[in-house]
Order: structure tokens, then C-alpha cells, then sequence
């Protein structure tokens, strides 16, 4: 066992080949170069300039922590008026980067004296939205716009709409002071703001991308509104700032944390077995988008898989290395800590004292998933796979295609309606399922794709059991996320790892809807294009997609895929 900081690393036949990358890496500084915005450590910049260009202007967050202390002031400033103008809820809308970081700050304890509240609005799904309306008190609301280019389709939209809900009950005149824009200068979100009036423009360094953006105004003005210290923050942040850019690697702990996660990859252990309480679930998330998005291109990556319960039928541990991030007082975890350390596997945990432990936390991952990307010569700080989604969306959309199951073979049975990529033999529900899973590659992923509602608790139950009963019976990784939050997060993996993963998706139609204003189309339409954009981009990818429509029941339906799964299995 070697311990850094607050991480012990169990590496049984490891740690030679991770030491031998660590001074590979130091020899060739990579702290300094990727500073300086050299890219040459990851990938080859003569052939690659368009990659080049990207990462020297993507890495403006290596000193944000420090540069942001003189913009903490101004901040809790900002926040202080919004309180002080009578805004107890705030709702946050923002696909990715944008949101996951705020919602990590949102699930944070605080003095019960602060009643504040913020939600995160990263959904097209109409009977989520309308959940969330329904529960605010839009009068005392304050709406953050959150957007790196401005032009996020999502974001746009639900801001709109929100807009458009406000001035009805406000009035056109005031509608905009219950509004704050958070975006890169000169996007088309800064001229939003200007010409409506919105209560507060809020401009991001255009140097960070948004999966790196957490100490920008993305993560740190919903972190103010919600009462968190910016000071205590950055302090935090700075002081792992220093740690983590310590160029004698063997004394990093985020050197060591990304050269033992990309040396593992490299070796077949690509999968990266996150073990949480639940409480610490948005943090998993935020880790899961920062490695999925990074690393997942060039039929390369590190897939992040989420438990947060220790559980009876854990996810295959072969080809995974279980990273454990527990608070020092969590009695289960730290008993499975003493069991995993203990069992000749590859183990990482992760120690938290208080919760502004994250605040470190969240440098260090920043630092670990660059170098990480390093050792598996693949560009940080780039999506290439994202916008084939966003383009097969926009096509749908203006094409009206209202199947979801248009040049797939499909068949209705048991109240749910399947269409796949590969053959459907015969019509039982059970067997259709056992061979599109029998087709997944051996050490793959299965990825559940939910365009369904998140804010649907029993549903969420319901899926967290499905997958459950999937890793158990066949032994298999499972992923689990919402359409269209996980295509700003994992969707770059689905597609640039796309020799590793099949795709389940899990569609419904809503039981309401909502006009988008001044367009034809609905909500519910958006929703439906987009499942059906992934699809098509997943496809043009050559992965393995079985798509499920379920029925209006949806926890019935999600009940007879597990009865259907149990019943072939115990023939």
C-alpha cells in the first residue's frame, strides 16, 4: 500500500509499470508543458493542429483557483443582492459542465438557517420540466443561464421557456431581472442578456472548457447564491493547486492518480469502479463526465462505472480498478475498504475529512484525467463525437420523423415496442434481450440510455434495479444515465470507445407536453429527436443499439424486463 495526501493506492503487480510511467512522464515535464499548453506529451501537434490549437486554448483552468480569488468579492457580492432581492430558489439550467460541478454545491450540507435551494434543470423531458415548475415559486426564483458557447441547445431552450413563464406572471418589463447569464464573452447568450435586461451577465475566461470549469463562475457563483465560502473555496483549491503542479511526480497525488488510472487502461483495466455513499453521487457524476469525456475517443478510454451502495453483486471487478471515496467516519465503506484493500486487486481510496475536502478534490481529478490522457496519447480537452448527435437531432427535427424506430427492424411485444441494429429473432422478450446482450464484446459495457423523466423517484428505483439485476445475472459492467444529460457527459465514450459498448435505450412518451414558443415544435418532440439522434449517431459508429419503447406504465414496463430476463435465464 503507498498512500499520497489523502489516497492509498493498493496496486498488487502494478505499481512497478505505474512508477515506470511516472518518471516517463517527468522526464518529459509534462506539468510544464501542460502549462504551457503544449501538447506534444498526449498526441503527435505537426499532424494534428486543429487538436493543437484546441488544447493550448483549453487550459486556462490550471491557474483558475488562483485567479479567481480576485473575483470571489464580486461574487458573493452578486449572491448577496439575489438574496437580498428576495430569491430563495434558484434553478440552473445547463447541459454538462455547466451543471454537474453546481450540482455537487446544491447536495452540500449547509446551516439550517439557509433556506435556500438550487435546482438543476438538464432535461428536455416534458414531464420532468414540468415537475420542476411546478414545485417553484417563480416570483422568488432566480434563473441562472448557463452556457460556455451560448448557443447549447438544451439551455436555449428551457431558458426560453422559463423566460417566456416569467414575463406572463411578472411582466415583459421585470421578467429579465429574474434572470443571470453565465457564458464566454461575445456569445449569442451575451447579447440575450443585454437586450432583455437580465439581472446579472457573468462572463468565463474562453481558455476553460466546460468539463474544467468548476472555479469559473460556472460552478463558483451558484456555489455563492447557495452560501458556501468562495474564500474557503479557492483556499482549498489552491492549496491542492500546489500540491498537484509539484513536478517531482512521485510526490503528486494527482501525478500518481492519473498515471496509475492511464497505466491500468492501458493494461485492459479500463473501467474505473467509483464505490460512494449516496450523498456523494453528483461528485461521481462530475468524475464520471470529467473521465468519460476526456478520455473516451480513438477507441481508447477509461469507463467510469457509479455504485453507491456497497453491494452483494458488485460490477465484474477483472478489468476494473475500484476507486472508493468515502468520508473518514463512514463506518460500511470503510469495512469494504479494509475488504477490497485486502483482496489482490487494484484499489484506490479516497479519505474525506469534511465536505470542503471536495473543493480539492475537484483540482486534483482535473489534474489526474490530463495526465491520464497522457499516458493513453489521446487530446483532454476535445469532444470530436459530440456534435454527430446534436447533428442528427437538428436533422429530425426538421425532418418531423416522429418514429422512434424509423430503418430498424422493430416488433411489438409484452406492451413494449423494440427496434434494434441487429436482428430480432422470434417475438419473446426475454430471448430478444439475451441476444442482443450475448452480443456485447467480451470485457465491454452495456450503457442504459433513459430518455425518460429524472425527477421520477420510482422510476429511478426501478432502473437502478434493472441494471442491478443485469450486472448479476450476466456479469456485465452497466452504466446508468438520462437522456440528454448523459450526451454532454458519457455520450463522447458511447462513441469514441465504440468497440467497447451497447447501447440499451429506454424511451416513453410523456404524459404531457409543452409548446415551444414561437416554433412548431414541442418539448416532447425535442426529447423524442434527440433519442433518436443518438441512436443514429451511435449506429454510424457501428455500435450495437436495441431501443425500448416503453409502455405508459413505466415501472411496469421496466418490471417486465426483469421478469422476462429472470424467466429466460431459468430455463
Amino acid at each position: 500500500m503507498l498512500k499520497r495526501r489523502n489516497i492509498c493506492f493498493h496496486l498488487p503487480g502494478y505499481l512497478d509499470p505505474v512508477s515506470q510511467e511516472l518518471r516517463r512522464l517527468e522526464s518529459a515535464q509534462i506539468i510544464d508543458r501542460l502549462a504551457a499548453g503544449d501538447p506534444s506529451v498526449w498526441f503527435d501537434p505537426v499532424s494534428d493542429p486543429a487538436g493543437a490549437h484546441e488544447f493550448r486554448n483549453r487550459v486556462g483552468w490550471i491557474d483558475l483557483p488562483l485567479w479567481m480569488e480576485r473575483k470571489a468579492e464580486r461574487l458573493a457580492s452578486i449572491a448577496t443582492e439575489l438574496h437580498q432581492a428576495g430569491f430563495t430558489d434558484g434553478v440552473l439550467i445547463g447541459m454538462g459542465g455547466s451543471s454537474l460541478a453546481p450540482e455537487v454545491f446544491a447536495a452540500m450540507p449547509r446551516p439550517q438557517s439557509t433556506a435556500l435551494r438550487l435546482q438543476i434543470l438538464d432535461t428536455t423531458n416534458p414531464d420532468a420540466v414540468t415537475q420542476v415548475f411546478q414545485s417553484i415559486d417563480w416570483s422568488k426564483t432566480v434563473f441562472f443561464i448557463s452556457s460556455k458557447s451560448g448557443t447549447t441547445l438544451e439551455t436555449s431552450v428551457l431558458a426560453e421557456l422559463c423566460y417566456e413563464r416569467v414575463a406572463a406572471q411578472l411582466g415583459p418589463d421585470c421578467a429579465g431581472q429574474s434572470f443571470v447569464a453565465m457564458t464566454d464573452p461575445g456569445t449569442p447568450l451575451v447579447k440575450l442578456a443585454m437586450e432583455r435586461g437580465f439581472r446579472h451577465l457573468c462572463l468565463a475566461p474562453p481558455t476553460v472548457g466546460g468539463r474544467y470549469s468548476v472555479f469559473s463562475v460556472f460552478g463558483l457563483l451558484p456555489a455563492a447564491f447557495l452560501g458556501i465560502s468562495i474564500p474557503t473555496l479557492l483556499h482549498q483549491a489552491n492549496a491542492a493547486r500546489t500540491d498537484c503542479l509539484n513536478e517531482r511526480l512521485h510526490e503528486n497525488p494527482a501525478a500518481f492518480l492519473g498515471a496509475t488510472l492511464g497505466t491500468l487502461a492501458r493494461a485492459g483495466i479500463d473501467k474505473l469502479h467509483l464505490i460512494a455513499s449516496q450523498k456523494l453521487g453528483p461528485f461521481c457524476d462530475w468524475v464520471e463526465q470529467l473521465i468519460a469525456e476526456s478520455s473516451g475517443k480513438q477507441q481508447q478510454g477509461i469507463i467510469p462505472l457509479i455504485d453507491l451502495t456497497p453491494r452483494s453483486s458488485p460490477q465484474p471487478q477483472d478489468d476494473a480498478i475500484r476507486c472508493l471515496i468515502r468520508f473518514a467516519d463512514d463506518v460500511r465503506l470503510s469495512a469494504l475498504s479494509e475488504t477490497l484493500g485486502n483482496d489482490g486487486r487494484p484499489l484506490i481510496d479516497i479519505v474525506l475529512s469534511t465536505w470542503n475536502d471536495l473543493f480539492s478534490e475537484f483540482y486534483r481529478w482535473e489534474i489526474a484525467t490530463a495526465i491520464a490522457c497522457a499516458t493513453l496519447k489521446v487530446n483532454p480537452f476535445d469532444q470530436p463525437d459530440v456534435e454527430a448527435s446534436k447533428h442528427h437531432t437538428r436533422k429530425t427535427l426538421a425532418q418531423s420523423i416522429q418514429s422512434p424506430t424509423s430503418g430498424m427492424p422493430s416488433i411489438y411485444c409484452e406492451g413494449i415496442h423494440i427496434s434494434s441494429s441487429e436482428p430480432i429473432v422470434g417475438n419473446d422478450l426475454g430471448l430478444i434481450l439475451h441476444a442482443f446482450i450475448h452480443l456485447a464484446a467480451p470485457g465491454g459495457v452495456i450503457a442504459l440510455q433513459a430518455f425518460l423523466p429524472p425527477t421520477d423517484g420510482l422510476l429511478r428505483v426501478a432502473l437502478v434495479r434493472l441494471r442491478e439485476q443485469l450486472i448479476s445475472r450476466y456479469r456485465l459492467s452497466v452504466t446508468l444515465g438520462f437522456g440528454p444529460r448523459f450526451l454532454h457527459s458519457t455520450g463522447q465514450l458511447h462513441k469514441g470507445y465504440s468497440s467497447r459498448v451497447s447501447c440499451i435505450q429506454l424511451t416513453a412518451r410523456p404524459t404531457c407536453d409543452i409548446a415551444l414558443p414561437g416554433k412548431s415544435t414541442t418539448l416532447g418532440m425535442l426529447h423524442a429527436a434527440q433519442a433518436t439522434g443518438d441512436d443514429k449517431a451511435l449506429r454510424d459508429k457501428q455500435v450495437r443499439v436495441l431501443r425500448l419503447a416503453l409502455g405508459s406504465d413505466l415501472c411496469l414496463s421496466l418490471q417486465r424486463l426483469e421478469q422476462a430476463i429472470d424467466r429466460t435465464l431459468s430455463h
